[in-house]
């Protein structure tokens, strides 16, 4: 059997949004994938047939073999020594990449520094964050299915999750990003939440590097693998949250998020079934610089952009 080699590049989101490219159009019998991420086991959650490894020197290590290697994240990226044994439907997605690289040829060469051009060139093409990656290969976006089913959790009460919208990697040295929503702008929703709903929990979802937010009922970040957060987020009520993985995640399950956008482009990142709130000031200045997810571009000590959207602006916008 020959080997499909794919690196996965960026965060838990990008890796969910990889998921239905791969399920659908790079799944053939012939080939097993070897799948390069920083996610290894979520991976294997929403796509058990891959072999799934870390990426930096994995890839590094072994890319001098690879005949053939697919790069994915908001592009698809082809790179070859040879096409041999390359099958007929792969070769038709690598043949589709070549006729679109020449026009997108100066953004695929700085990216990902030029992924705030990108996302203009894409929504001047009527593409979103999630299409765009079947757009390079010549497919038509189809919809994750999930292998095994995702039940419902048994809790006592009716509930929403939350999000602080980020959680830092091992290689981010901040705790709170561009995209993130203050600390003390979700502590005071919590407590108009509380005094409209007070019958309905608040519970927060996470990794393991969140940011405690005072007020919730029940607090489970970095308490839970991704598949148990996945059943709270299906059984949840309403998810709210930053521009993050969970609301990507939220989406597959067919299941509506109110999303709280900043720094990223809330036109090509916003699913239209969820409600998406767009800063009143400033926003859309991803990978206008290359720190932008720790430094506000226009030199504000915190994000202005994401801080422009009250609490009670997202009370307000909250339909249950």
């Amino acid at each position: 059997m020959e080997f499909l080699n794919i690196v996965q590049e960026g965060g838990i989101g990008d890796l969910i949004i990889t998921a239905p490219l791969i399920q659908h159009y790079f799944n053939f019998p012939e080939y097993r994938i070897n799948l390069y991420t920083q996610f290894p086991s979520i991976a294997k959650i929403f796509l058990p047939f891959v072999n799934t490894f870390p990426p930096i020197h994995n890839v590094r290590r072994d890319k001098n073999d690879f005949d053939f290697m697919v790069s994915i994240t908001d592009m698809v990226y082809f790179s070859k020594k040879s096409l041999y044994n390359i099958s007929e439907n792969i070769r038709q997605m690598y043949e589709s990449f070549e006729q679109k690289k020449e026009e997108w040829k100066a953004i695929l060469e700085r990216h990902p520094f030029s992924a705030n051009e990108m996302a203009h060139k894409a929504l001047s093409i009527e593409q979103k964050r999630w299409t765009l990656p079947f757009y390079f290969v010549g497919k038509e976006y189809k919809k994750y299915e999930f292998y095994d089913e995702i039940k419902d959790v048994e809790y006592p009460q009716k509930y929403i999750t939350i999000h602080d919208g980020f959680d830092a990697s091992c290689y981010y040295k901040f705790m709170r990003s561009t995209k993130s929503w203050s600390i003390e702008s979700w502590e005071k929703f919590i407590q108009l939440f509380k005094q409209k709903y007070p019958d309905i929990n608040v519970v927060q979802l996470g990794g393991v590097k969140h940011n405690k937010i005072k007020g919730v009922d029940v607090n489970f970040a970095g308490q839970l693998d991704f598949k148990t957060s996945l059943r709270f987020l299906k059984s949840s009520l309403l998810h709210i949250d930053g521009d993050s993985g969970l609301v990507h995640a939220r989406h597959l399950l067919n299941k509506k998020s109110l999303v709280i956008f900043g720094s990223t482009n809330v036109n090509y990142f916003g699913y239209p079934e969820n409600t998406n709130l767009a800063p009143k000031f400033c926003g859309d200045c991803w990978w206008k610089n290359s720190d932008w997810m720790q430094n506000c571009k226009e030199g504000y000590n915190s994000p202005k952009c994401i801080d422009s959207i009250l609490p009670l602006d997202v009370l307000n916008a909250i339909e249950l």
